[in-house]
């Protein structure tokens, strides 16, 4: 499809053609030169498992709002900043 007489059919498309410089690579995989990092993911997804299941948890007990009037109820300080 990117021959010489196809290329004016592709620009009226709106398809215009380039050329990716790890093309002449051939055993170069794009995908794999910035793998995610598998840790990081569980122990993100950890973390937020763990809010929810805190704040369930609270919401169950009825003292969900305590930690929020707790800090609340601290008297103010010069250079103490409040939430």
């Amino acid at each position: 499809m990117l021959e010489d007489n196809n290329i004016e059919a592709l620009h009226t498309l709106g398809v215009h053609p380039i050329c990716n410089q790890f093309w002449q690579f051939p055993l170069c995989n794009v995908y794999w030169l910035w793998p995610p990092d598998e840790l990081h993911q569980l122990l993100l997804r950890l973390v937020e498992d763990l809010l929810h299941w805190l704040l369930k948890y609270l919401k169950v007990r009825q003292v969900k709002d305590q930690p929020d009037n707790r800090f609340t109820l601290v008297p103010q300080y010069p250079g103490l900043q409040h939430f």
